[in-house]
């Protein structure tokens, strides 16, 4: 029987948030507790499965996908340098964003 030992979700973008090595988002039990990171804050969560934390982590990440079908960000997946699966890539595309709201 696998049993998961520790796990470590993170999505990098320094263009979004150049502290914290640029973690935008990220989901892992380090330090002896489950927490998620966003933007520099910490904020601790209830455990109750891994794929629970995978789902969280997804659903977070389908903003991404969402701003990259209206052009603001490309992503793209490589094998990851230390060798352990593959890791996606995000970059912005528009240096600028302009929102307009016409009521």
């Amino acid at each position: 029987m696998d049993i998961l030992v520790r796990y470590s979700f993170s999505y990098i973008n320094f263009h979004i948030y150049a502290e914290d090595n640029g973690r935008v988002l990220g989901y892992d039990n380090c330090h002896g507790r489950h927490h998620r990171h966003y933007m520099g804050k910490e904020n601790d969560i209830e455990f109750s499965s891994f794929e629970d934390i995978q789902d969280c982590f997804e659903k977070e990440w389908e903003v991404l996908h969402e701003m990259e079908s209206v052009g603001i960000v490309k992503t793209r997946e490589e094998a990851n340098p230390a060798g352990h699966g593959r890791h996606k890539i995000v970059e912005l595309v528009v240096s600028t964003l302009k929102l307009e709201a016409y009521i």
